[in-house]
């Protein structure tokens, strides 16, 4: 059972979690412009595990950034825990992407020459949280995910499952609300994909909102809704 202990409680919130209106994103290349995303709309209540789904270059990823803030629409609004992310300045959007929302990757992205412990750290280190309260925080994460023990060694030194574990700790260290994941079990084996798998269900249900994109039907499977994209449009919404 995970033993999950941060700070702060998420508030309720009647509004949508995450919300997409007319959202559209295109880039410029070889003289035509490259339709990403296409007049994508939707919400996402509070608490949710959500998919999104589709073929490669379907605008799964695309989207998830542009809900991120890592991507700006060229048209469209994105709300997301309230805040308007269409319509912030770069520097809002830094501050937004280190406090309201934490990013998964397929990749892990630790950083190779930071122990573990400093690899979880470091949002909150940028985000000036107190250095007592930080390495509390930081253990507790660490044994949310199952690799307290692995605190001081270095990236290559985990395997894969335990770096991605490692990356779900970083991904928490502000507390956001919202949870983003890109395809968080493709490089990893069925046994440690289903392993993050049961840790992002546990952590959604302690109240965390999810949004994981994969082209895995088994994987989407295991979220409670699916959003499925083809040539960057959302063609359909079920419930799972």
């Amino acid at each position: 059972m995970l033993k999950y202990d941060i700070d702060s409680e998420i508030e309720p919130l009647t509004a949508p979690m995450v919300a997409a209106h007319g959202l559209t994103k295109l880039f410029s290349g070889g003289g035509a412009d490259l339709r990403a995303v296409s007049d994508v709309s939707f919400e996402l209540e509070p608490g949710i595990f959500a998919a999104i789904t589709g073929p490669s270059g379907s605008g799964k990823s695309t989207l998830l950034h542009l809900l991120g803030g890592i991507e700006k629409p060229s048209s469209g609004e994105i709300d997301v825990a309230g805040t308007p992310v269409h319509a912030l300045g770069e520097s809002e959007l830094a501050k937004f992407r280190l406090m309201q929302v934490g990013f998964i990757f397929q990749a892990f992205h630790l950083i190779p020459n930071l122990t573990i412990f400093n690899n979880v750290a470091m949002p909150g280190l940028l985000a000036g949280v107190a250095s007592a309260a930080l390495r509390d925080r930081v253990l507790r994460l660490l044994e949310t995910v199952g690799i307290r023990d692995k605190a001081d060694r270095l990236p290559h030194e985990l395997s894969g499952g335990q770096q991605q574990r490692a990356a779900i700790a970083r991904a928490l260290v502000n507390d956001p609300q919202v949870i983003l994941a890109d395809e968080p079990t493709g490089n990893l084996d069925s046994a440690a994909g289903d392993a993050v798998l049961q840790l992002l269900g546990e952590l959604n249900d302690r109240g965390k909102t999810l949004l994981m994109v994969t082209h895995d039907a088994r994987i989407a499977g295991w979220a409670g809704k699916q959003l499925r994209m083809r040539d960057g449009r959302l063609v359909t919404t079920a419930e799972a």
